[in-house]
C-alpha cells in the first residue's frame, strides 16, 4: 500500500508518500510546492491544485492524508488561508481519483499509532526515518501518512 501525507500552509503544500506498515514504514518520495509570490489568491489556489493533482497523479498513492490544525483558538488570516489550502489539497486528491483521503490532529495520530508520548511529540515515531529532513512539516506529513498504513 502507498500512501501519501500532506501538510499544508497557507502558500505551500509539503508532501510524503510512504509504503510498508505503521510499524516499518519507508519513505518513497518527499518534496514541497510553493505558491508563485506574484498570484491573487484565486490563482493561487488553482495553481495549487494544478499541483497536487499532478503530484498525486505522479505517486499513484491509494490514500492520502493531512496533518490538520489543532483546535483552538482561530489565528487569524494565515490559518484561514490554511484551512483553504487544506480544502483545495482535499478536492485535487479526490479529482485524480484517490477517494480514501482523512485529516488528522496530533492527539488522534497519537491514539491511531498507540504512541506512548505527548501527542504533541507524535512526529517522533517517524524522526530519523531515511528519506526524510527534520523540518516539522515534513515529519507532519509523514505520521499522518503512516496512520493510514496497514498495522502489519
Amino acid at each position: 500500500m502507498l500512501v501519501i501525507g500532506f501538510r499544508c500552509g497557507p502558500d505551500w503544500a509539503q508532501w510524503v508518500c510512504v509504503s510498508g506498515t505503521r510499524a516499518a514504514p519507508v519513505v518513497i518520495d518527499a518534496g514541497k510546492v510553493k505558491i508563485p509570490v506574484n498570484l491573487e489568491r484565486p490563482a493561487a489556489l488553482a495553481w495549487l491544485l494544478k499541483e497536487i493533482q499532478t503530484i498525486v497523479a505522479q505517486q499513484q498513492p491509494n490514500a492520502a492524508a493531512w496533518k490538520k490544525p489543532e483546535s483552538g483558538p482561530a489565528r487569524g488570516r494565515r490559518n484561514d488561508d490554511r484551512v483553504e489550502a487544506e480544502a483545495i489539497l482535499q478536492a485535487a486528491v479526490h479529482g485524480v481519483g484517490v477517494d480514501e483521503i482523512k485529516g488528522f490532529v496530533k492527539r488522534s495520530l497519537k491514539k491511531i499509532l498507540n504512541f506512548e508520548g505527548e501527542a504533541r511529540d507524535v512526529t517522533d515515531v517517524v524522526d530519523g526515518l531515511a528519506g526524510l529532513g527534520t523540518q516539522i512539516e515534513e515529519l507532519e506529513a509523514a505520521v499522518a501518512a503512516v496512520a493510514l498504513l496497514p498495522e502489519v
